[in-house]
């Protein structure tokens, strides 16, 4: 098995055809917002090589780059981090963007009033729209959740016999937005040094809300097969499907993590663990395997490069797009992938979490020094955002996040 893996791995860098060509012609992302600009971390006066690399490479290859993206993320109060990090926002605006299918999102509301064309949370109309849905198939999430810590997978045997009913699911997901979102940026020593670090989510309070969203793919799931409380519960989902998580460096796909969901589901099976295959983009779009992260047997990894290859271009698109949207140097795409449903855009995230990968750090430097860019004030980038979702963005100070220091930036209107 370990060697039929290698073959697969082998037969990818042996074939130079790019799966997901670039699709931009010298620099992806033409405007770079003061929200994500990692090379403000190194003085101007430092712009020169060699000594300009010496200082950026410490920076972002050293060890350094996360440290650098959270002071980023915690010291700006600005809603381009917000419209990523915030589930419910980023899935309006995906909406929008034409990356999520009508059929994803059953319900979406703040806790505190409408936001990002989501309604204030209504406990009846959540009740309502799960029951329209005709399905006991969904996912219930908070929308400041960075751990997936309050996440509810529900199924058509989970409902039936584990007593849920439209009063437990309202009180659930009260609880949910009670306890989701409550801390902001705190700051510890690390390696001797003060660095901000995310404690919770920023801006708790005025942005809790809550997401409810069918279970991928839409159209596997069996929901008026009978239910038998008296045996464990079935697995609903047969279908072939894995998320990929991958960092999109300079609105170019790199290294990312295919986390394969074959026959199972996040909750429903606590001990199958899933399957994982590391993937790797380079800056021609040429697809490999990174060998050491591949848990999954040749034929589950055959079907995951297969995947890919079909929809390498259209992610491909996606990361550009989005990209050139916020003006971001480097994030990290979540999208679900399937070989009989049409993909699902399912976060966009920054800080990036998945493990940086030494050629994608190498990007990122000469990204920077190459300078194919213009520094533009995160205003700029949110006034195209506000033309996706009119009136929600407005250009005037910001509430500071919590124990982060206060800037002046824009912010999301309710």
């Amino acid at each position: 098995m370990v060697q039929q893996a290698r073959q697969i791995a082998l037969s990818l860098r042996s074939n130079t055809t790019p799966t997901a060509p670039p699709m931009c012609g010298g620099g992806c992302v033409r405007s770079l917002s003061s929200d994500f600009d990692l090379g403000r971390q190194a003085p101007r006066v430092l712009t020169r090589a060699p000594l300009f690399s010496y200082v950026l490479n410490k920076t972002i290859v050293g060890g350094r780059k996360a440290d650098a993206q959270y002071e980023l993320f915690c010291a700006k109060a600005s809603s381009s981090h917000e419209f990523m990090e915030n589930k419910l926002l980023a899935q309006g605006l995906l909406r929008r963007l034409g990356l999520v299918a009508a059929e994803a999102n059953i319900y979406g509301a703040f806790a505190d009033g409408p936001a990002g064309s989501w309604p204030s949370f209504d406990a009846a109309q959540l009740a309502a729209s799960v029951e329209r849905a005709g399905s006991r198939s969904w996912v219930l999430k908070g929308a400041l959740d960075m751990v997936s810590s309050n996440v509810l997978v529900m199924t058509p045997w989970r409902w039936q016999c584990e007593g849920w009913n439209a009063s437990r699911l309202e009180a659930h997901a009260a609880r949910v937005l009670r306890d989701t979102g409550q801390q902001g940026c705190a700051r510890v020593t690390r390696r001797g040094e003060n660095v901000a670090v995310i404690d919770g989510m920023p801006r708790g309070g005025a942005r809790r809300a809550i997401l409810v969203q069918r279970a991928y793919p839409w159209a596997a799931r069996g929901d008026d097969a009978a239910v038998d409380c008296s045996a464990p519960p079935p697995r609903t989902n047969s279908a072939f499907w894995f998320e990929l998580k991958i960092n999109v460096v300079w609105g170019q796909l790199g290294r990312g993590l295919a986390i394969v969901k074959h026959m199972l589901s996040f909750g429903e099976h606590p001990d199958a663990a899933p399957l994982r295959v590391g993937v790797y983009f380079d800056a021609a779009g040429v697809l490999t395997l990174v060998e050491k992260t591949i848990s999954a047997p040749p034929d589950i990894l055959q079907r995951v490069v297969n995947v890919l290859r079909r929809d390498g271009p259209r992610l491909q698109q996606i990361a550009r797009d989005t990209s050139r949207l916020f003006g971001a140097d480097y994030w990290r795409l979540d999208v679900f992938l399937s070989e009989s449903a049409a993909m699902h855009v399912n976060e966009l995230t920054y800080p990036s979490s998945t493990s940086d990968d030494p050629r994608d750090l190498s990007r990122l430097v000469r990204g920077y020094q190459g300078g194919e860019f213009e520094r533009v004030p995160a205003a700029r980038t949110l006034r195209a955002i506000s033309r996706l979702l009119p009136g929600q963005v407005r250009e005037e100070g910001h509430s500071r996040r919590s124990r982060a220091p206060s800037r002046s930036a824009p912010r999301v209107t309710t």
